[in-house]
């Protein structure tokens, strides 16, 4: 894990300097595609350094020392505020520690003062994106008043979430998160992810899970179960205000950290030589199965990349017959149909995208289905159904430019001059939150249309 952390800092650090690529538009990303999921991977590996450097090992000592200090500079290049903050937070745990330092009364309020202040300064450091936090939070907290005990279940916020925002935006068309909207899949808190999806009760057993691994970590202290607790504390600070939870390397962190905490139970548990036989036996088939369902949906996600990409770079004339090849594997994948929905769209088969398009808006509230719903309804003609979605579109973003030029499209063909020319005049006075070609070419239509 040390080596693992070591590689992937020096690639961050190489890329701020330019000598490495990072992926897509940001300038430190690792091997991720953002620079959050770089940020948070080293953050929780941190603990890491921190327990071989407590070890009678030279090396190791001395490896943990440089690999801690190239992780601390690769997560500040990274701009992660949330990576920085999981840092001071461990830091100020570890000095605790390595000190001995008996946390009183006073210095609990002292902490949490220091604490507070340095989150106001990250508040400060980039304060648009963390209003637009805010929004998602406040649009969360609508959704967990409407269903506090049991809340939507899994998936709720993905299914729900962009419905909310929209409902904010019909209330308060002039707010000014207006321009700080975006579409939103995951709330950057995992605890309000949490209430959202499972409610109060599912708040509760996560309470009851923190006080199990507490009176564990107290059983049985060594240095190696302080890691675990030191390694999910990171994790839980990350959980604050970004989402771990999506990477599977943190889901492996968290199943490592609760075993060795869960090691010190065995002295309770005297399983004679053919039950153990039998409960080694039993892991393994539940492995085999798992594995194999891994390789399987592996297989499947392999054929729809190629699918994808051949219709990309070949265009191939099957794409059709792929998809629906495909379609019976991985039908509950929101991502695979929406994918499917905007092929066929592409490929002018819009009464199949529509069809499958509806499909995914039961699993997913996402801003571009609604797009590509409204675009199938304009092209098959249904203009009430296709201003619907295009109305709803904006809503949910209403920085954004194409729902409006959707709208201004959709009355020119019913020939309702008097709405297309309200659409053109607020296209024209809309401000612009990135400059683009797409919407310099909207602002000329909507010009040359209200001429």
């Amino acid at each position: 894990m040390v080596i693992a952390s070591g590689i992937l800092a020096i690639q961050g650090i190489l890329q701020f300097f330019g000598i490495l690529t990072a992926n897509g538009i940001f300038r430190v990303t690792g091997s991720f595609d953002n620079p959050a999921g770089f940020a948070i991977c080293l953050s929780a590996g941190f603990p890491t350094c921190y327990y071989h450097w407590s070890q009678p090992n030279k090396w190791g000592n001395r490896l943990s020392i440089v690999v801690g200090l190239l992780i601390i500079l690769a997560v500040i290049l990274s701009g992660s505020r949330t990576g920085v903050f999981c840092l001071v937070v461990l830091g100020m745990l570890y000095i605790l520690h390595y000190f001995s330092i008996s946390i009183k009364t006073k210095q609990i309020f002292i902490l949490t003062g220091i604490l507070l202040g340095f989150i106001c300064f990250l508040y400060l450091l980039k304060k648009d994106s963390a209003d637009g936090r805010l929004l998602i939070w406040n649009c969360s907290w609508n959704m967990i008043m409407d269903k506090p005990w049991t809340g939507f279940g899994f998936g709720g916020f993905r299914e729900n979430y962009m419905y909310y925002q929209a409902a904010y935006f019909r209330q308060f068309p002039d707010s000014p998160y207006a321009m700080l909207a975006g579409n939103v899949s995951r709330p950057f808190n995992e605890y309000i992810l949490l209430l959202v999806n499972f409610g109060l009760l599912g708040l509760l057993v996560l309470i009851v899970c923190i006080y199990g691994i507490v009176r564990l970590y107290r059983r049985n202290k060594s240095p190696l179960t302080l890691f675990a607790v030191q390694t999910l504390i990171g994790i839980a600070v990350l959980a604050l205000f970004s989402y771990p939870l999506l990477y599977p390397y943190i889901w492996w962190l968290l199943l490592l950290s609760v075993s060795i905490l869960l090691i010190g139970l065995k002295d309770m548990f005297h399983l004679s030589r053919r039950k153990q036989r039998v409960c080694a036996l039993l892991s393994g088939i539940a492995t085999l199965m798992i594995c194999t369902t891994i390789y399987r949906d592996m297989r499947y996600k392999q054929a729809w990349t190629q699918t994808i990409n051949a219709a990309l770079h070949a265009g191939i004339d099957n794409i059709k017959e792929r998809y629906e090849m495909l379609f019976p594997k991985l039908k509950e994948n929101h991502l695979f149909l929406f994918n499917y929905a905007a092929e066929m769209n592409h490929q002018q088969e819009y009464m199949l995208s529509l069809d499958i398009a509806k499909l995914v808006s039961d699993m997913w509230a996402d801003y571009d289905l609604q797009l590509i719903m409204a675009h199938n309804y304009q092209q098959l003609e249904k203009y009430k159904e296709a201003e619907f979605h295009y109305r709803l579109a904006s809503e949910m973003c209403p920085t954004r430019f194409v729902p409006l030029y959707g709208l201004l499209t959709t009355y020119e063909s019913t020939g309702e001059v008097k709405k297309a020319t309200e659409i053109a005049s607020l296209i024209i006075e809309k401000p612009v939150k990135v400059q683009s070609s797409t919407v310099d070419r909207i602002k000329k239509i909507a010009m040359e249309w209200g001429g």
